[in-house]
């Protein structure tokens, strides 16, 4: 436990250097509080996501010439992305002005799966779908509504574990496009993709459907 706790503590302060770590932390967290009420000297196995977080650091934190400037930490993308998402249809997506209505499956609300896993699942498909357009290289804004998933995507961490593998993909999809998601919390009548996690079609163009992780292909229609 003593040695869990220091590597976290020390990653929390490597973080302000390689900030996109922060969100590599969310596995390591909850390792450590799985073992709060345990023995300080017991021994604990770590899960598969906790040892690729930290390969990722290793990797990370052995870049030669590792530094980081504050300069241009204001700088975003100019797409507009927003995402939603409801347990009556199913995500909704909104970037630049097009939209996509993606309906799920019934029966998919089990096993932890509940309306906090499908607004996480609604910024996987909305990073997806971003991607799709070309963007790269960048911070890039998801506007959504939902207090929870805006709270888990800043941090990484959820105590739900369907929550904590959606943001893991999301981990690994910054990492492939080189983006930074930055989660901008919208009160839900400003959320532009409200009506289409509803069904609600307009005659705004139309986005391609994104191609979806195996992992969730099995729920959406």
């Amino acid at each position: 436990l003593h040695d869990a706790q220091a590597l976290f503590g020390k990653l929390q302060h490597a973080s302000f250097v390689v900030a996109q770590g922060r969100k590599r932390l969310g596995s390591l967290r909850a390792f450590v509080a799985s073992m709060s009420s345990s023995g300080a000297w017991s021994r604990h196995r770590a899960s598969k996501q906790v040892f690729k977080d930290l390969q990722w650091w290793a990797t990370a934190l052995s870049r030669p010439g590792l530094r980081r400037s504050f300069a241009n930490d204001d700088n975003f993308d100019a797409m507009y992305v927003a995402c939603d998402a409801s347990t009556s249809f199913g995500v909704g997506v909104f970037i630049d002005g097009a939209e996509l209505s993606l309906p799920v499956h019934p029966g998919w609300a089990t096993q932890g799966r509940d309306i906090a896993w499908l607004e996480a699942v609604a910024v996987e498909v909305a990073l997806e779908a971003a991607a799709a357009k070309g963007i790269s290289d960048c911070r890039l804004r998801i506007n959504t509504d939902n207090t929870s998933v805006f709270f888990s995507e800043r941090s990484g961490f959820s105590r739900n574990g369907a929550i904590m593998e959606v943001l893991a993909r999301i981990r690994d999809l910054e990492a492939q496009y080189n983006v930074e998601v930055v989660p901008v919390l919208v009160p839900s009548a400003h959320n532009l993709a409200d009506e289409p996690s509803r069904g609600h079609r307009h005659a705004s163009p139309q986005l391609c459907r994104p191609k979806l992780h195996p992992a969730l292909r099995k729920y959406f229609g």
